[in-house]
């Protein structure tokens, strides 16, 4: 049997230690796509003028809506 290589000829793989998330778009696509959420426009509306992910837009809407819930809330009494 012929001995094996005590080491490999290629390289290591890095490790994916982290997942890589998505660049949040620019705070000015940011503004354009709320004003436009608030205005009626649909997600594929707005998807298709700043050429960004369906999935960030969705992002958006339901963060700006989660703050806007919290703010309207009144205190939960017991």
């Amino acid at each position: 049997m012929p001995n094996a290589p005590a080491h490999s000829t290629r390289p290591p793989l890095p490790r994916r230690t982290a997942r890589i998330r998505d660049v949040p778009p620019r705070e000015s696509q940011r503004q354009q796509a709320l004003k436009a959420l608030a205005a009626g426009s649909t997600v594929t509306a707005i998807v298709r003028a700043l050429s960004t992910s369906r999935q960030t837009i969705i992002r958006l809407r339901d963060a700006a809506s989660r703050k806007t819930t919290a703010v309207q809330s009144p205190p939960v009494q017991h």
